[in-house]
């Protein structure tokens, strides 16, 4: 499915991610707007290493960093990388229900990764959630993923 990554609204490209997997992963195909977060994580691969910033790939929502064997600051830079919020859209724009997902960039060239978790859809859920409009304040919620 080709869905689009966004960080607090603003849209930082787009990636293929397969179908009916709990764990799913893409290449991300940027937007301009994907650079300051593209340096951000290249500096933390910097700091902490390509292999500890890849296993935030497969960090589930909630788990904790961990980073014993690495330095004070690298360990810091990691878990402010983890703390980054990104969401998916799929392409009629509705939010895409997901645990967690995670964007690296381990310096390579490559560019940014892109893991999410879908639990939801691993339990026959749809893979999205509609945009709920709650009250009369006018704000939209997905169904409490506004609140994590």
């Amino acid at each position: 499915m080709h869905l689009n990554v966004i960080h607090v609204g603003v849209p930082l490209g787009s990636v293929d991610l397969p179908e009916g997997r709990q764990w799913a992963g893409g290449l991300l195909e940027p937007t301009a707007a994907y650079e300051p977060i593209g340096a951000i994580l290249r500096e933390v691969t910097a700091r902490a290493g390509p292999q500890a910033i890849a296993s935030l790939l497969r960090l589930p929502a909630g788990e904790q960093v961990q980073g014993s064997n690495l330095s004070a600051d690298a360990a810091l830079a990691l878990r402010k990388a983890a703390a980054l919020d990104f969401e998916l859209l799929d392409q009629a724009g509705r939010r895409v229900a997901a645990d967690v997902v995670r964007i690296v960039d381990l310096n390579d060239g490559i560019g940014g990764r892109v893991a999410a978790h879908f639990r939801s859809a691993m339990a026959d859920a749809p893979a999205w959630k509609p945009d709920v409009e709650l009250g009369g304040d006018g704000e939209n919620d997905v169904n409490g993923l506004g609140d994590r």
